[in-house]
């Protein structure tokens, strides 16, 4: 009888499912058993005959099994591999497109702070540079819309996000991660382009501030020793010379008093050197007694010594030192230390340029005791100190400076 391969391979694929125990045949006559360990199989009245004429026939049927069965399983094998795989595939692909939308979400941050810095200097150069204003205020219509939406696309994209992400096609997976790089190197090309501007239009709204700020702020500059509230008293006038000139003995009498440690005739004693009122003039001898009386806490002497500083008479040059005698002076109601130090940091001289701080002294400035042109150059500072400011700034500068005139009432005259 013919042998039929395709099916007694698969007879003998499936007999040969278990092989954790021993596996024999045995043939009486027409009849055939398959041993398997405790279970036996018969197969009577020729059964396997119509598909083996010989015990080698269907020995080799079969091993054929066998082997197509171990094919079977590789297959399986691989397959589950290519499984595996292709899921660490999808895994990774998704982990690099979460991290470049990520790291774009935080150059587009970048990008709103550089265009923040352009919009207040737009804002700064509108009143800098009038006749160039529309060109200005295009240019900040432009950087505010890019700013609201660089501030929508966060939100957007995390909202399909998942959706994306969540997808089994690794070429769908692929394109999208292709296209978190465009997004992602768009923005750091966009990042340093804006950096490089933002920096530009910022140092060139500081240039113009720079070259205005002497037309725009009054300059400092030192009040006569005799407008000093402690300038040294003088007798009645003997002759014409005598109206600014103290005699010998009150001049000793000074001398004595300032050498001894007070403080009233240490300023007036640096009064009268700063004047040469019956001394020399000598603003080095000047500088040293308003700086004993300062030292002491005298506000008049450091108002005096601030204003040698920042002028550089008797002293070095100094407009940090300066900022720091009018800020003791202002702290105790000096209203010519107020307006000086406002100006200093309107200008940025001696201190950070700071418009807030700026305001604030120079509108205490402007209620105190300044003459009258005095008075509206702290008011015309403080208004164009004012034009830098937001509106909520400006409100909690105009509320500390109320609570500073609670918290210094004035002193009765």
């Amino acid at each position: 009888m013919r042998f039929c391969t395709l099916p007694s391979i698969l007879l003998v694929a499936l007999l040969s499912a278990s092989t954790a125990a021993a596996q024999t045949w045995t043939y009486q006559g027409n009849s055939s058993c398959f041993h398997n360990g405790d279970n036996t199989q018969c197969f009577e009245n020729g059964t396997l005959q119509r598909y083996a004429t010989s015990t080698e026939q269907f020995e080799a049927g079969y091993r054929t099994g066998q082997e197509l069965g171990q094919g079977i399983g590789l297959l399986i094998q691989a397959w589950m591999a290519h499984r595996r795989q292709l899921n660490l595939e999808r895994e990774d692909i998704r982990g690099q497109i979460t991290a470049y939308y990520h790291a774009t979400y935080d150059l587009d941050d970048e990008i709103s702070g550089y265009e923040e810095a352009m919009i207040s200097a737009y804002n700064r150069l509108q009143s800098l540079d009038p006749p160039r204003r529309s060109m200005y205020e295009e240019a900040e219509r432009s950087a505010e819309t890019l700013v609201a939406h660089l501030g929508q696309m966060r939100p957007m994209t995390e909202k399909n996000l998942p959706g994306i992400l969540a997808a089994k096609d690794v070429k769908f997976l692929q394109s999208n991660l292709e296209l978190s790089q465009r997004f992602y190197n768009l923005a750091v090309e966009a990042s340093k382009k804006e950096y490089v501007f933002s920096q530009l239009i910022s140092a060139y709204a500081g240039s113009l501030e720079s070259s205005q700020s002497a037309s725009r702020f009054l300059v400092v500059t030192p009040l006569p020793a005799s407008t000093v509230s402690s300038a040294p008293p003088t007798p009645a006038p003997t002759s014409a010379n005598a109206e600014s000139t103290p005699s010998s003995e009150r001049i000793a009498t000074i001398r004595g008093q300032a050498a001894s440690g007070n403080a009233k005739a240490q300023v007036a004693l640096g009064s009268m050197y700063f004047s040469g009122q019956g001394v020399p003039q000598d603003y080095t001898q000047a500088a040293v007694w308003y700086r004993k009386a300062a030292e002491q806490g005298d506000a008049d002497a450091q108002f005096n010594l601030g204003q040698l500083c920042n002028n550089g008479q008797g002293v070095p040059q100094d407009q940090a030192q300066a900022a720091a005698w009018y800020l003791k002076a202002a702290e105790q109601g000096v209203a010519q230390a107020q307006d000086n130090l406002g100006v200093l940091y309107a200008q940025g001289q001696g201190v950070p340029q700071d418009y807030a701080e700026a305001y604030f002294w120079l509108d205490i400035a402007a209620a105190g005791n300044l003459d009258s042109a005095d008075a509206k150059g702290a008011i015309q500072n403080r208004n164009h100190a004012a034009s830098y400011l937001t509106p909520p700034d400006l409100s909690r500068e105009q509320e500390r400076a109320r609570k500073w005139f609670e918290d210094h009432p004035a002193k009765p005259q």
